[in-house]
């Protein structure tokens, strides 16, 4: 952007935008305040937001200065350039995380959570919140919860 409009004029620092708007995770930066430029993430989706993702990078564009133009009416005028990835149209990645979305998505997890013998498995994949530090750490707790539980019946019962 050419100037940091968010927060020289909506006093915005930091954090994200949670709206209505189709717009999926549009996020401030949580650094260089006060600097002369910034960047802001305009669309942060997943497959809810599989049309948008699928359009072309100067509609995809279009799409985040139009909407999220609601919010800031002068993000059209302060924009400069954007970029944009899919991160699961990226070759060798195949996506930034796991997913595990659609059909079936809650017995998988539930299946993977649960121990297999001496067998824990603890990670953000089968947080139900893949790829983010608050799905791993909940993860973790679960399983160390549950290999307290087991092994505290095992030796109840020795």
């Amino acid at each position: 952007m050419k100037r940091r409009f968010w927060e020289e004029d909506d006093k915005i620092f930091g954090g994200h935008l949670y709206s209505n708007l189709p717009l999926g995770t549009f996020s401030y930066p949580s650094w260089g305040y006060f600097g002369n430029k910034g960047i802001v993430l305009g669309f942060y989706g997943n497959g809810q937001m599989s049309g948008v993702i699928n359009m072309p990078i100067k509609d995809r564009i279009e799409h985040v200065l139009t909407h999220a133009g609601k919010v800031h009416p002068q993000l059209r005028e302060e924009y400069e350039t954007a970029y944009c990835t899919f991160w699961e149209k990226t070759p060798y990645s195949l996506g930034a995380f796991a997913g595990g979305g659609g059909t079936g998505n809650s017995e998988r997890l539930a299946t993977l959570n649960k121990p297999d013998n001496r067998i824990f498995i603890g990670c953000a994949a089968i947080s139900g919140n893949g790829g983010w530090q608050e799905g791993a750490i909940t993860a973790a707790w679960r399983q160390v919860k549950q290999l307290h539980e087991t092994v505290m019946s095992r030796t109840a019962t020795a």
